[in-house]
């Protein structure tokens, strides 16, 4: 892989994480799925729990918010997850059950979390 593929992709990945912090600001009962960056951008599974879809006021509010993030000017903090026994029943006690779903799938892959801090 080039370094500019390389590092489109990290933008990429960088954006679905920001996407999805702006949807649960927007949409708090919003459950987080996947959101990997893909070979044509990125994309993030959500479930709304109450039915709604994004409409297309969704998506112009959501993508102001993400401007907002993005303005913060925040740092990603990628870790290692050490005690996945604990962190499963922590996302489930949070109500994120596809993200102890999935990290229950890959448990036994030294899975890791990204996480977004102020540089700060």
């Amino acid at each position: 892989m080039e370094k500019n593929d390389e590092n489109l992709l990290i933008l990429r990945h960088s954006c679905s994480h920001i996407m999805a912090q702006a949807v649960q600001k927007l949409f708090p009962q919003a459950k987080l799925a996947i959101g990997p960056a893909t070979a044509d951008g990125f994309y993030y599974d959500f479930d709304l729990v109450d039915g709604h879809t994004f409409t297309a006021d969704d998506l112009i509010k959501i993508e102001e918010e993400m401007k907002n993030i993005i303005k913060q000017n925040l740092t990603f903090a990628r870790f290692e997850v050490k005690d996945v026994e604990t962190k499963i029943a922590e996302f489930k006690s949070e109500g994120e059950i596809y993200k102890a779903e999935l990290l229950e799938e890959h448990k036994n892959d030294n899975p890791t979390l990204y996480l977004t801090k102020d540089k700060d």
